[in-house]
């Protein structure tokens, strides 16, 4: 018999109370900060728009985690909002100790970014920390729900994604390598999270009920064996049978009143 499978488990929980009251705070500054650099583009530029030599020369640091929140236009920022605001909402609501650190791992993953472009490439928006939060809340999904088998864990997992994380065309101004180590790095650390919490989570596991084993119904035939002697009855033999396995030539027999051998 297979094991039993989960009917609850940590995501099928209410989310945190304190964390949902949080996000409409993160969502307004997160959208104030973006109004702002797009509507003071270029003064916003000036010192919060990330580069290898204002980072690693110049030891400006602090354009690591102020890049994040820079746009070029709107069409940038509701393009990374799409993503943003409802994994903001599932990371905060589940998972609020990971979500701020995946704000620094946003950082991380510019930082590594921008190693691998020239010196005067600038780098803005917040698509890093939308691959963060992405990579992080599939990695725990299958590593928490498990209401499903793995195979289909892992289809959903891939589904999701494909519809997603995927572009369906390829432009010479966005930044794919932070998208790779934005997600490769959610999935890592929230890997490493759950694991050092898996008895946290695992007491909210609650297993579907057994299935009772149905017990199949019995009835008495009577076996008569025929006299040679005369027309009596003698030796009636009882067996217990299977009422829905008494086939037909073993009701004729019965009928005949002939020896069951």
């Amino acid at each position: 018999m297979g094991m039993n499978k989960h009917r609850k488990n940590y995501l099928t929980q209410s989310p945190l109370g304190f964390s949902k009251a949080l996000f409409p705070w993160i969502a307004l500054l997160y959208l104030s900060l973006t109004w702002i650099s797009i509507s003071y583009g270029e003064v916003f530029a000036q010192f919060f728009w990330a580069s290898g030599s204002q980072i690693f020369e110049k030891q400006e640091y602090w354009r690591i985690f102020t890049a994040i929140f820079s746009h070029s236009d709107f069409g940038h920022f509701a393009g990374n909002a799409f993503l943003f605001v409802p994994l903001t909402y599932l990371m905060l609501g589940y998972f609020p100790l990971m979500y701020f650190i995946s704000f620094l791992l946003a950082g991380l993953t510019n930082v590594l970014t921008l190693q691998f472009y020239p010196s005067q490439v600038q780098l803005l928006g917040s698509s890093g920390w939308v691959f963060v939060l992405g990579g992080a809340w599939i990695s725990l999904f299958l590593w928490i729900d498990h209401r499903e088998r793995w195979g289909r864990r892992w289809g959903s997992a891939l589904f999701l994604c494909l519809m997603l994380f995927v572009p369906d065309q390829i432009q010479s101004n966005v930044s794919y390598l932070s998208h790779f180590f934005g997600f490769l790095l959610g999935a890592i650390v929230s890997s490493l999270y759950f694991l050092l919490r898996k008895d946290f989570f695992r007491q909210f596991i609650e297993l579907e009920p057994k299935e009772e084993e149905e017990l199949p119904e019995f009835r008495e035939l009577f076996i008569y064996e025929h006299s040679n002697d005369d027309q009596s009855y003698e030796n009636q033999t009882s067996i217990s049978m299977p009422s829905r396995e008494r086939t037909k030539s073993t009701e004729e027999n019965f009928d005949r009143k002939s020896k069951l051998i």
